[in-house]
């Protein structure tokens, strides 16, 4: 199993503007990702609550979002031999700037598990 985190910090308004989160995993590989808002799961649409691949969503209202933080998990299979790196892209837009984040691994044999761990704590 192979893995790689992402630790930040996101500003975000004092506004009712909406912070919408993107997930984007390279080379549609097999992945399920689970996301945690301040311990509160916020359910895709797979039978166990993920999100399957990449997907897109609005997390709530940039004042709602202040001292929360996001928790998001990424399992991916990679089962494709031609592969040699896998990705997965972060992105928020509609608080304090357009944030944008990739983190990669190359798994040394083909069917391995990687882990992507992204954890964003939101401050004003």
């Amino acid at each position: 199993m192979f893995t790689d985190t992402l630790i930040d910090f996101y500003k975000v308004r004092d506004s009712n503007q909406p912070l919408k989160l993107a997930v984007k995993i390279s080379n549609k590989v097999n992945a399920d990702s689970t996301i945690m808002l301040s311990r509160q799961m916020i359910r895709g649409d797979g039978r166990d609550g993920s999100f399957a691949g990449s997907f897109e969503l609005v997390l709530g209202m940039n004042k709602d979002l202040q001292g929360k933080e996001l928790r998001l998990t990424t399992l991916v299979h990679d089962i494709l031999s031609t592969i040699k790196t896998t990705t997965l892209t972060v992105s928020l837009d509609g608080g304090g700037g357009r944030y944008i984040r990739t983190l990669d691994v190359e798994p040394s044999e083909n069917g391995g598990i990687i882990t992507y761990s992204v954890s964003i704590r939101f401050y004003k």
